[in-house]
């Protein structure tokens, strides 16, 4: 019996050739998968990150941004309760930044139980000053309102008759009731997806005095037409 050729003892078995060449195909296979994996999640966790920010851009802005209100109330009176719903009829709003220059203005006709103002254009964490003049029931055209844009000017004047004669004005008719606010150094919580409501207390200017003439004796004898009536005082301008 001869020895077999070398080929022929070789035949079952791969060469080294062979198998280096075969582990070098299956690195590359395998590489080429986790570069299709790593490809496809890269993709996914992009997609996820833009439909986020789409979210918060485009479709739910509530939660990316900080709502402001101002609340406005009239408490400070003899019924002990906060009678702004029954009393205050029209808001006006005046807000300075730290320099003292309007930063925005509003009027507003309260129309609804619990009256809010939306003043969401400011900036959270600034501070702002507010000034606020309110009227009641209409009766008449009864103020002068400053104007411009720094603070000092935003006064109230109340509208009246002057005599030619003696340099004395007068109002001879009711007038619509006035309220007013001075808040400073007003700061809002910047809070995302949160509104953030500061409260604003009204104090009334204007008073109803009522005179009763009554009779003593015979019936008769007094006439109000017998009588004049005047309240003298410097208040005529109100400043901020």
């Amino acid at each position: 019996m001869g020895l077999e050729s070398e080929s022929s003892l070789s035949h079952g078995f791969p060469s080294s050739t062979d198998a280096q060449s075969r582990v070098r195909q299956h690195l590359k296979t395998y590489e080429q998968t986790m570069f299709q994996t790593m490809k496809k999640t890269t993709l996914c966790m992009g997609l996820a990150l833009a439909a986020l920010l789409s979210s918060c851009i485009n479709d739910n802005t509530d939660d990316c941004q900080t709502t402001l209100r101002l609340h406005f109330l009239y408490d400070k009176n003899m019924k002990f309760a906060d009678a702004f719903d029954h009393e205050v009829k029209t808001i006006s709003l005046y807000a300075f930044d730290e320099n003292g220059q309007l930063a925005m203005q509003r009027r507003e006709t309260v129309g609804e139980k619990g009256y809010t103002m939306d003043v969401s254009q400011l900036e959270p964490e600034k501070k702002y000053s507010f000034i606020v003049w309110a009227e009641g029931e209409n009766r008449g055209d009864s103020y002068d309102f400053g104007s411009g844009t720094a603070m000092e000017r935003f006064t109230t004047t109340l509208k009246r008759t002057t005599d030619d004669t003696n340099g004395k004005a007068t109002v001879a008719t009711d007038i619509t009731p006035l309220f007013h606010n001075l808040t400073t150094s007003a700061c809002f919580e910047r809070k995302y997806g949160t509104t953030q409501t500061l409260d604003v207390p009204l104090t009334k200017d204007t008073k109803n005095i009522k005179v009763v003439l009554q009779e003593t004796g015979e019936k008769g004898a007094i006439s109000t037409d017998d009588y004049t009536l005047t309240i003298a005082d410097d208040n005529g301008s109100l400043a901020y």
